[in-house]
């Protein structure tokens, strides 16, 4: 029997442990943790061994800070980074499993994480539907009490911000709340709130070195509030956790900092030029206000994430968190990082296709080729359906031929063809309705090449729906071009189309068992609508999205509406 090991505190086994940024990270592109990516390496000082084997002192630090600051050295703290900032406010200031702390959804992560880890009693707002903060939400929930307040501002990753005329009337109106303000991007804002520190004493901001002063792997911080909240929060920081060269460095690094706020200034303007390519490849954008932005892909946030890094460039899927399904957020690097970047997203966004099955997909063909067929086999559409969901019956005439074969009344084929093809170019041009609209597949064709993929042979498709489709779509591919060698379920006009437009991956929309199984064989993701087949049918034939109706895949892509 192995000797049982102490147990963690509760608190701690009940969390789920911070994931920080993967290592071996520094031979890409690194667009996906917020750092600054140019920093100031030229600027940082030498170090002699003194300066090694000695404890660490903090007194000039806190004289440099203090002028930059304009604020008296009692007032500031030093930190490890802000994580430790956040952590030590939350370890000093909160009871646990007592008082309530408020929060908003989503936020940076170690804001909650820190809270749950001194057992703060949590009150999580949800972010607005467009991510900005819920001001009406968050007030209500001061109202009921809270002992903390722990908000980023501009937050990460929403880029939401808290306007100061909001924070100053919480500050007057509830005085027993202490207010936490992350300011970790302030460079990139330039609104803050440090001064109020001086007026309101139940205020603490915290800042970092690490976002515009281009510090991250330094770990330098610092808190800022009134000297007995400092005096507290002494008491719970480590006496040595700040490193004797993160405070050389700034210490050499503050008589110039204009540099940083020239270099934050010059990131601005790029990240919004970068906010006008994407919109004009069809993006949806959240700017935010710091040095990062969303790229609302939707579905293929992870396609995209992946593309990238495999072309050596991190940026980061947040589809994970509320309200951010398909989001990708990205930072802004240097002139040259962000141009890498505009190239290998116009060139996935070429390169995605969109490719749709054409009958009972674009098209109803309820009352063509399902009549045609009953014409010619004498049993229902229900039976035919069946057929269909078994998989092997894409076509039409084969199904047919089939349905007559099970009943003991086997006909030729090509005799089946030739009749059929005769009663359905006489039904179609009468019968036959779009089940899209042409401003729907404007909308798709904005962001993504589109193409058809039919089971139609071309005979049937140019009289009837060519004229109307093809000023919308890249390529149509018909189940008897020369290229196809099988039709569907087998992937070969998938695959004609990804090579013919050297395309890296897609979408296949259908209606059917075929179309799904051709899909995945294909390597593309898989869409089903439930023109004909239930859900659950087009699931088990390897469906990763469902619709109802062409007019629902714009969603999918978080498209604006047409």
């Amino acid at each position: 029997m192995s000797q049982p090991f102490p147990q963690a505190r509760r608190a701690v086994q009940a969390m789920k442990a911070y994931l920080p940024p993967l290592e071996g990270r520094r031979s890409r592109v690194r667009l996906d943790f917020n750092e600054n990516t140019q920093g100031f390496p030229e600027h940082l000082p030498d170090f002699d061994a003194g300066e090694l084997t000695t404890y660490p002192e903090y007194t000039r630090l806190l004289q440099g800070l203090s002028r930059h600051l304009e604020l008296p050295e009692e007032y500031l703290l030093i930190t490890n980074g802000s994580d430790e900032g956040l952590f030590v406010t939350a370890f000093t200031f909160v009871e646990p499993d007592q008082d309530r702390a408020l929060v908003a959804q989503p936020t940076f992560a170690l804001i909650p994480h820190y809270l749950q880890l001194c057992q703060a009693v949590l009150e999580e707002v949800p972010n607005c539907q467009d991510l900005r903060f819920d001001l009406e939400g968050m007030e209500a929930a001061l109202r009921r009490g809270v002992k903390m307040a722990i908000l980023a501002t501009p937050d990460n990753p929403t880029g939401a911000v808290l306007p100061l005329q909001r924070l100053r009337a919480w500050l007057r109106d509830f005085p027993e709340t202490l207010f936490v303000i992350d300011e970790a991007y302030y460079e990139y804002y330039r609104q803050t709130a440090l001064p109020l520190v001086r007026i309101h004493p139940n205020l603490v901001v915290s800042r970092t070195f690490s976002k515009a002063w281009g510090m991250a792997g330094l770990r330098l911080g610092f808190l800022a509030a009134h000297p007995q909240l400092i005096e507290w929060m002494r008491r719970v920081r480590s006496p040595y956790s700040v490193n004797a060269l993160a405070v050389r460095a700034l210490l050499d690094f503050l008589p110039r900092s204009e540099l940083v706020q020239q270099q934050a200034d010059a990131l601005m303007v790029r990240k919004n030029y970068a906010l006008q390519v994407l919109n004009g490849l069809g993006y949806r954008t959240t700017p935010g206000a710091a040095n990062f932005f969303l790229i609302w892909a939707g579905l293929n946030s992870k396609a995209l994430s992946a593309y990238l890094y495999d072309r050596g460039m991190l940026v980061r899927d947040r589809s994970s968190l509320p309200k951010m399904s398909g989001s990708v957020r990205v930072s802004v690097g240097s002139e040259a990082e962000m141009e890498r970047l505009l190239h290998l997203l116009a060139e996935f966004t070429r390169g995605y296709a969109i490719i749709f099955d054409l009958d009972d997909t674009l098209v109803d063909t309820s009352q063509s080729y399902d009549t045609c067929i009953s014409r010619l086999t004498g049993c229902s559409r229900e039976q035919l359906l069946e057929l269909r969901a078994e998989g092997g019956y894409n076509d039409d005439w084969d199904a047919a031929f089939e349905l007559l074969r099970r009943d003991g009344r086997e006909r030729p084929l090509v005799e089946l063809q030739r009749e059929g093809q005769q009663l359905y170019l006489q039904l179609a041009h009468q019968v036959e309705t779009a089940l899209f609209e042409e401003a729907h597949l404007q909308n798709l064709a904005a962001r993504h090449p589109l193409f058809i993929y039919t089971g139609r042979p071309r005979q049937e498709f140019e009289p009837i729906w060519a004229p109307r489709l093809a000023p919308h779509f890249r390529d149509v591919l018909c189940k008897d071009d020369a290229e196809v060698t099988r039709p569907k379920p087998h992937p070969d006009g998938l695959h004609v189309l990804m090579a013919r437009h050297r395309l890296h991956g897609g979408i296949y929309v259908g209606n059917s068992v075929d179309d799904m199984v051709a899909a995945k064989a294909a390597g593309l993701t898989a869409v089903g609508v439930t023109t004909n087949q239930s859900a659950e049918r087009l699931r088990s034939a390897g469906a990763d999205y469902i619709i109802e109706k062409i007019a629902d895949l714009p969603a999918l892509f978080l498209l604006d509406p047409a």
